[in-house]
């Protein structure tokens, strides 16, 4: 510092660049929309926590009514005692009879040297028992090998599916721990793309992949599972039927070309095309309520969250 003192004395400012590093467009609305298809949002990074909170403001991960919930331990004994005493308040709050039907909207954030403390074998059950009552969750001066730790832990004790954006090298090893990674194709390299299930190339895009294909797939693959079902029971009740008639003789009343290409052929085109083709609610109609992702995650009768990983 002195040196550098010394040496920038008598020098003219000619001008200077910087860097903006702003957020993509549509990324709040994609946010929300996924809150409201009740997908539970987190965001890991590596960003300074100042950084990381006016990111997650900016986003709509955390809101002006939130309650902010900042966890920075500088020892484990710290650790264990903000843990203890937020999820008492939290938990006296939910058995409170006034607050019946409400929830309460609280945000974690969290940093790093806390994060190591919070996922220790001793902690890690209260700190996930905290972070599924959050609305939010924001990590922030995590590493890579942190942010894999936070989705296998995450996917082990809440037993729940887990979906991991991410756009560089730093972000492979929470990709490939999720059950589904999605790929960012950027500027920070094709890493990240390479290592997932699937790759975008704006993050509002993840609104449309899991909001309308998504529920396209699942109601496909259900009512095609379905079907095949319904086919073979109908096509075996049928040839066991006829062993009544046949005295159990093992004589089949069909020929036995038409019963392998009963199958192969007969039965193959309605749901090849119905698996392809079938819409069962429209893109404009998925995209503009997105609660409707909610019937595929079985609400009502054996609710499966979703939980979404984001490397900001």
């Amino acid at each position: 510092m002195d040196t550098a003192v010394q040496l920038e004395t008598g020098l003219s400012l000619l001008g200077a660049t910087g860097i903006e590093d702003r957020l993509q467009e549509s990324v709040p609305d994609t946010i929300v929309a996924l809150r409201e298809a009740g997908i539970q949002v987190w965001v890991l990074t590596g960003d300074k926590p100042e950084t990381a909170v006016n990111i997650g403001y900016a986003c709509r991960l955390l809101e002006e009514e939130d309650l902010v919930i900042n966890m920075s331990c500088k020892n484990k004994l710290e650790c264990t005692s903000i843990l203890d005493c937020t999820l008492e308040e939290v938990r006296r709050y939910s058995e409170d009879p006034r607050n019946v039907g409400t929830s309460q909207d609280i945000s974690l954030v969290i940093d790093g040297r806390s994060l190591a403390m919070a996922l220790s074998s001793d902690l890690q059950d209260r700190f996930v028992d905290l972070a599924k009552r959050c609305r939010s969750v924001l990590c922030c001066r995590v590493t890579p090998s942190q942010k894999s730790r936070v989705v296998k832990v995450v996917r082990e004790k809440l037993k729940v599916l887990t979906l991991a954006v991410g756009d560089g090298a730093n972000d492979v090893n929470m990709i490939q721990a999720a059950d589904i990674g999605i790929g960012l194709s950027g500027q920070d390299g094709m890493q990240a793309v390479m290592a997932s299930d699937f790759a975008i190339s704006r993050f509002k895009h993840l609104k449309k992949l899991l909001l309308v294909h998504g529920h396209w797939c699942h109601t496909r693959l259900a009512n095609m599972i379905i079907y095949f079902f319904y086919k073979n029971v109908a096509y075996v009740n049928l040839l066991f039927w006829y062993q009544f008639f046949c005295g159990f003789s093992g004589t089949a009343m069909i020929d036995y070309w038409l019963m392998i290409f009963f199958n192969l052929f007969f039965t193959s085109v309605p749901p090849i095309m119905f698996g392809i083709m079938d819409k069962d609610v429209s893109a404009d109609m998925l995209l503009g309520v997105p609660e409707l992702y909610r019937t595929g995650q079985g609400a009502g009768v054996s609710h499966r969250s979703s939980y979404v990983f984001i490397e900001s």
